[in-house]
């Protein structure tokens, strides 16, 4: 998080949240798009807003990651927290 490497964080974050699902509902990587993902996520039964939430930070990340904008300390916090959190809910149910 403090590398001063912006692009290489987000690309972790984004792959941390990708690896998860992948795993966890056994897409293939050739197979992730946001429509499979929604689908199967909400065909176990996980809330709409947890889905809307896991997509959400998903797209913040690789936004962040191809923007080329430099983020705060804080922004990279709390993006990671936003991760960890939907990641436990997701948890719960898959």
């Amino acid at each position: 998080m403090s590398s001063g490497n912006d692009a290489e964080y987000y690309k972790a974050v984004s792959a941390a949240l990708r690896g998860f699902v992948q795993d966890k509902l056994f897409i293939d990587l050739t197979d992730f798009t946001m429509q499979k993902v929604k689908k199967a996520l909400n065909e176990k039964g996980i809330p709409a807003d947890q889905v809307d939430e896991y997509i959400s930070v998903l797209e913040e990340s690789d936004f962040k990651q191809y923007a080329n904008v430099s983020s705060t300390q804080q922004e990279k916090q709390e993006l990671f927290e936003k991760a960890k959190s939907i990641l436990t809910k997701l948890e719960k149910w898959i």
